[in-house]
């Protein structure tokens, strides 16, 4: 038996790959977490622990050209630092950063029970990067 919560976050930022202009979207980003028990008061994770996550996002991604400013961040999980933002490598990205404790503040039972990020870029596309 396992129990599964979602919590999504929300920030616009810009990208732009070979032969596509510079553009926005109103990104949503979903992270799954799974536990096989409740935290008290009888939830996977407690209200305020994927705060961290919320301001990293805000810090990092929110009103940046992403195609421009995540080199770094590609680079400490393991891509290239020209890497295109698409939502699946987004995803890919903000899965790693969680589940190694790459944000400062984060608790630990995040870390260890994050299962999956979902990135929506569009009202009718997203990605999900599942490990």
């Amino acid at each position: 038996m396992s129990y599964t919560a979602w919590k999504t976050f929300g920030f616009v930022a810009a990208h732009h790959s070979s032969g596509v202009r510079l553009h926005t979207h109103s990104y949503k980003v979903t992270v799954e977490l799974v536990s096989a028990s409740l935290v008290i008061p009888g939830s996977v994770i407690g209200t305020d622990d994927l705060d961290p996550v919320k301001g990293w996002l805000e810090t990092v991604f929110d009103r940046k050209d992403l195609s421009e400013s995540l080199g770094p961040w590609w680079e400490m999980v393991g891509l290239d630092y020209g890497t295109v933002p698409t939502a699946e490598h987004l995803a890919e990205l903000i899965f790693y950063v969680i589940r190694d404790a790459r944000i400062p503040g984060l608790p630990l039972g995040v870390t260890s029970s994050v299962a999956a990020v979902k990135v929506q870029e569009t009202e009718t596309s997203s990605a999900e990067f599942r490990p």
